[in-house]
């Protein structure tokens, strides 16, 4: 009880860590200490262990009255059988139906079930999937990257063992629109204004790599909004993120080129440049245009 958030300091170097480096990442995301708060919990019936672990200790009266919403939902018969079809299948699944209005904001819940042993093991090694999405994005504020802001981490334990996750993360604003959504547009329009788009885009993937985060999908989960003042960006959902696998040369390349499959060469060609520009990696060049292309079967 009484810890706080470690303190960290934004990340400014842009070459590739080291392998003591690695390991000290590896450190960082293990060692955050957020203030917890430890209950026990009646849920369906069953007993157990619940921890709340709190991104802000500010905002520990919103938190609690967040889980408490969510565990009352267990008493609804249509929400059990949502629950069980979640249980069934994927394990992890994010109720967009079913927003928790805590201090008069929305949270939408992601929930998490570990129900084999391998899971359970591996929470015990090191962070469960839950816990790294959470803490990622903990982790990715503090270095200014803007992500879908954190509340809270409920983790329910039985006989000690990992029972499931629900992270509970502010609802995106209004407006917003998913870059699948939003790219077919963008791919057609004149030259100007794709090449605007992929300057911001360009940036904002630095910033998310300075911090050292890689996912197989951020293009999936990249949501962008376009006002009078240019391109402003959302990342979330940083299940898949090991502080092990920082960006490197081919991680960068394959990240652009999910977010390039429908944009044509000479866009391509000028993403790449303009990334490598703010990376400080202009020696690169043609051979991560050409990397790349080769990611997107083009080959130059």
């Amino acid at each position: 009880m009484g810890y706080t958030v470690s303190k960290t300091s934004p990340h400014k170097n842009q070459r590739e860590p080291t392998m003591s480096e690695r390991n000290q990442l590896i450190q960082q995301l293990k060692a955050y200490r957020h203030k917890s708060v430890k209950r026990h919990e009646l849920v369906g019936g069953q007993s157990f262990t619940g921890v709340i672990l709190l991104a802000d200790e500010s905002e520990e009266e919103t938190a609690i009255e967040a889980v408490e919403k969510w565990l009352s939902l267990y008493e609804r018969d249509d929400f059990l059988k949502k629950l069980g079809a979640v249980e069934a299948g994927h394990k992890r699944h994010v109720f967009k139906d079913i927003p928790i209005i805590a201090s008069g904001r929305a949270f939408i819940p992601k929930y998490y079930r570990h129900t084999t042993i391998s899971h359970k093991a591996k929470a015990l090694l090191y962070h469960q999937v839950g816990r790294r999405n959470f803490s990622t994005l903990c982790h990715l504020m503090k270095e200014g990257v803007r992500v879908t802001k954190p509340l809270a981490l409920l983790s329910l334990y039985q006989r000690g063992m990992i029972h499931s996750e629900v992270l509970f993360t502010e609802k995106i604003p209004d407006g917003f629109i998913n870059y699948k959504d939003l790219a077919p547009t963008l791919a057609v329009t004149d030259a100007k204004y794709r090449r605007e788009f992929l300057s911001a885009l360009a940036a904002e993937l630095i910033s998310l790599h300075h911090a050292r985060a890689y996912t197989e999908d951020t293009d999936k989960n990249t949501f962008v909004l376009k006002s009078d003042d240019g391109y402003s960006f959302i990342f979330l959902d940083f299940d898949n993120v090991y502080p092990w696998r920082p960006p490197n040369f081919k991680r960068r390349a394959k990240n652009l080129s999910k977010f390039l499959n429908i944009f044509p060469d000479e866009d391509v060609q000028f993403m790449a440049s303009e990334y490598l520009k703010l990376l400080g990696k202009e020696s690169w060049g043609e051979r991560f245009t050409k990397e790349i292309f080769l990611r997107l079967g083009r080959m130059k």
